[in-house]
């Protein structure tokens, strides 16, 4: 009973403790002087929204959700509940979370100031949460409560 516990206590460990590979990101500093550099502006609060292209404002919401969520796993965590690397759904929410902090409206427009009219728009859109993350998520919380399930009774048992 004792291996199965120390089994079970392992594969958690290794999922909450595995190394999230992080890629060579540019930190938000960086996305937003590449942005005021393409427009040749010395302020952020002189950068025109229509000119800024989605691979810019997508640079700069990732660089954003990265001070928002700055562990790595955390991040790559959140980019899988927003569709996974690579998906429209993800690349949606960092154009969206890019024009947010930028203050621009969703046609790249409008400026609403820092953070926009409403930030809560950034997390009310429903950036296509899939299945499989959500049978992970539960996958991880029962092998969890397991762990800790076996772990009072075999302290229990000891005493």
């Amino acid at each position: 009973m004792t291996k199965y516990f120390f089994a079970l206590l392992l594969m958690a460990s290794a999922i909450f403790m595995s190394p999230a590979f992080a890629a060579d990101e540019p930190s938000l500093s960086q996305s937003l002087s590449d942005i005021m550099a393409s427009q040749q502006v010395s302020q952020a609060s002189d950068i025109l929204c229509n000119t800024v292209t989605d691979d810019q404002f997508a640079e700069l919401g990732d660089a954003f959700m990265a001070t928002r969520h700055p562990d790595a796993r955390e991040h790559e965590y959140m980019d899988t509940m927003m569709g996974g690397e690579g998906s429209d759904s993800l690349r949606a929410a960092h154009i969206s979370m890019g024009q947010a902090y930028l203050g621009c409206g969703v046609d790249g427009n409008t400026k609403y100031g820092m953070m926009g009219s409403s930030f809560g728009g950034m997390m009310g859109y429903g950036y296509g949460v899939n299945v499989f993350s959500w049978v992970t998520m539960l996958l991880v919380w029962t092998v969890l409560v397991l762990a800790i399930i076996l772990l009072v009774k075999n302290v229990s048992r000891k005493k």
